[in-house]
């Protein structure tokens, strides 16, 4: 199947309270190496009372706060204004790897369309924590 991964657009939500540093070294590697492949940058913030709204702002991202966090209600607020098909989501100290971590899991979203999510283990001991789960 060939297709043009730059018709293809992604939309990251980060989940953020009072993370400002993260955040700001997040939002730097994202918008230098991955701005081809990002449509738009979502702030789920809860109620952060350091500078992290300013940050956010400084990037050119939407922000939105959170009353009453829970994850869940985080990542469905950010999945409820994302505008893109492809939705990352993230928190503000994680960052991808890589210049073609975006480019690769989009090919590899539009190849299995029957996939509901694609999660990325974060670490090799997490990974082997995880591994029974995988279907051999």
């Amino acid at each position: 199947m060939l297709f043009n991964l730059y018709f293809f657009m992604i939309s990251v939500v980060i989940r953020n309270r009072n993370q400002a540093d993260y955040l700001e070294r997040t939002l730097k590697i994202l918008t230098s190496i991955y701005l081809d492949d990002i449509g738009e940058i979502i702030v789920i913030d809860n109620k952060s009372t350091d500078n992290s709204i300013q940050v956010a702002e400084k990037y050119g991202c939407k922000v939105h706060t959170i009353d009453d966090f829970t994850y869940g209600k985080a990542i469905n607020q950010g999945i409820e204004v994302a505008e893109n098909p492809y939705i990352v989501l993230i928190s503000s100290h994680v960052c991808p790897i890589g210049n073609m971590f975006f480019k690769n899991s989009i090919e590899f979203a539009v190849k299995h369309p029957d996939l509901a999510g694609i999660r990325y283990i974060s670490s090799l001991r997490i990974w082997k924590d995880a591994s029974w789960i995988i279907i051999k």
